[in-house]
């Protein structure tokens, strides 16, 4: 969690103010603290860093400058008149100065515990423990033990929205969910990453890769849920390739019995595309000579091209290839008729 607020009375102030010569320049000037704590800050540029740590002396804002000198509090309170102006109001209002910028690591209802890496300049920080903390606004990166009581008061808000996200029903923003295949099948999906490897095997199984809330990592998604989270994502994949496989009678171009049905769920499936392409190749058994298996097999693919054609459909593309004897789809003898062997094979994309 992150409490973000003003930095603690006045540390330095960038801002548009007249340099001696009358020339407009950006510079950084460090102020007295009302609340008596000395600070000091650091002007970095490209001839190095240069501290200043007494009140009224600054630094030109330029890459060239290397000198911190002192400004008059005539020409301060001319530049910053506004930015004063503001703090004395505050403080008039006996309001007390505001904390530090900081990160803090915080136990869950559920009692489990994550882990903060804070990278500020390069530098891993990591928060392990509970009211952990370490300050993100320029001052000490070393992590401290921070107070229980002011991390409830500074966090309060974020405190009770979380509780009722909980009671809500959580679930999480960041999520990987198994979908079940078009086929009806279901894959495995293994997720790593810092916190370990979780494997899942069921479909609308989902593991957790932001912050979680309860014990476990996994959870189950319903098929609303799905499409709640999905929907839009679902309906916008294009359609998946689907390869069919149409058989023949043996020596001829006709279809066999047993493939009419799917030679019909074939045709129903380019007519439902919008533009398809489409890949034809023609095979036969090892009945007959090769010259002959050659011819049927090319034969065999262009009555096929040639009834996807009459359907009157615009094709993107339709590529037709024939292989006779060749690739067999069940290994066999010389002159072995097969029927798996006498087909079409159809790939619809």
């Amino acid at each position: 969690m992150m409490k973000s607020a003003f930095p603690r009375f006045v540390l330095a102030i960038a801002f548009l103010g007249l340099a001696p010569v009358c020339t407009a320049q950006s510079y950084v000037v460090l102020l007295k603290n009302p609340v008596d704590v000395e600070n000091h800050v650091h002007v970095i540029n490209s001839k190095g860093i240069f501290g200043i740590h007494n009140p009224g002396y600054g630094s030109v804002l330029n890459k060239d400058i290397e000198t911190v000198q002192r400004y008059e509090p005539e020409q301060i309170n001319a530049d910053f008149a506004d930015a004063l102006a503001g703090m004395k109001a505050i403080l008039d209002a006996g309001l007390p100065p505001l904390s530090h910028s900081y990160v803090a690591l915080m136990e869950m209802p559920s009692k489990k515990l994550g882990y903060i890496a804070y990278n500020p300049g390069g530098q891993n920080i990591l928060l392990e423990e509970a009211d952990q903390a370490v300050m993100i606004d320029g001052y000490s990166d070393e992590p401290y033990m921070a107070d229980r009581q002011q991390l409830t008061k500074d966090f309060g808000p974020a405190l009770v929205s979380l509780n009722e996200i909980i009671e809500a029903g959580f679930r999480p923003n960041t999520f990987v969910v198994l979908l079940e295949s078009p086929d009806g099948s279901v894959g495995k999906v293994s997720v790593t990453d810092e916190r370990g490897k979780v494997l899942i095997d069921e479909a609308g199984e989902a593991v957790d890769m932001g912050v979680y809330l309860t014990d476990e990592r996994l959870f189950k998604l319903e098929d609303k849920e799905v499409k709640q989270e999905f929907g839009n994502a679902l309906e916008s994949r294009p359609v998946l390739p689907v390869k069919y496989i149409v058989m023949f009678q043996s020596g001829s171009t006709k279809i066999a019995n047993e493939s009419k049905d799917d030679a019909s769920r074939m045709l129903e499936d380019i007519q439902s595309r919008a533009a398809p392409d489409i890949t034809i190749t023609g095979h036969t058994d090892t009945v007959g000579k090769d010259k002959f298996n050659d011819k049927l097999s090319r034969e065999r693919a262009e009555f096929i091209a040639e009834t996807i054609r009459n359907l009157g459909k615009e094709l993107t593309a339709m590529d037709i290839d024939y292989y006779g004897e060749h690739k067999l789809y069940v290994k066999t003898a010389d002159n072995k008729a097969e029927l798996k062997n006498r087909r079409v094979e159809i790939i619809v994309r």
